[in-house]
């Protein structure tokens, strides 16, 4: 979640907000011979009984670039470089009150949008940043919000760790505690080889939505 997903989670609570609770199952080494998560499921609960739920693997080919968000007068979806909007004529808690069949039929309307390609995010940042120093732009990722995103995959280890749901903020004494008995566990590694080949920066990891 620290290496292969930051972004992911930071572009999860920059929409949706800070959840107030997490369970979460992060599986070691499940793909991999490795000693930190390559699978991770994160269930999260809201103060206004909104819910989500955040899946994360580097063990499947072609992967999945998705975020789908649902409520009562529709959903959105945005995957491989368009947002779909499924919008409803009213609102579904109106719907399930005064619509008498069990399994009513809704009229939907369907609106595509193609997400406008930009330059890699990256390389926005840092103009940004530069830009910042250089000119007093307003930054468009203040160091702060970087905290967030990083609350939520410590809770997600914490409450993986503990196998129990946590609340955030979480207790940071405890998170350190945890981390130090998984730091102090890990086993031996099997070989301590260079790599056959260098990785490159693949289009792979471009978020476009």
């Amino acid at each position: 979640m620290i290496n292969q997903c930051p972004h992911n989670l930071d572009i999860w609570q920059w929409i949706m907000g800070m959840p107030d609770k997490i369970r979460a199952f992060c599986k070691k080494g499940h793909f991999h011979e490795i000693d930190v998560e390559d699978d991770a499921t994160i269930y999260a609960e809201y103060g206004d009984k909104a819910t989500a739920v955040f899946i994360t693997s580097t063990g499947e080919y072609p992967g999945t670039n998705r975020i789908e968000i649902s409520g009562t007068m529709g959903k959105a979806v945005a995957e491989k470089g368009k947002l779909m909007l499924s919008l409803l004529k009213r609102d579904e808690r109106v719907m399930r009150v005064e619509t008498p069949e069990a399994m009513p039929e809704e009229p939907v309307v369907e609106i595509c949008i193609p997400l406008k390609e930009e330059e890699d995010g990256h390389i926005l940042i840092f103009r940004n940043f530069t830009d910042h120093i250089l000119f007093g732009k307003e930054l468009v990722a203040p160091g702060e919000e970087g905290i967030k995103s990083l609350t939520i995959s410590n809770a997600a280890y914490l409450s993986s760790w503990k196998n129990e749901t946590v609340t955030l903020p979480i207790d940071n004494k405890l998170f350190v505690e945890e981390l130090s008995k998984q730091r102090d566990t890990v086993r031996e590694k099997r070989h301590n080889k260079e790599a056959d080949s260098v990785s490159e920066y693949s289009d792979r990891w471009k978020v476009n939505w």
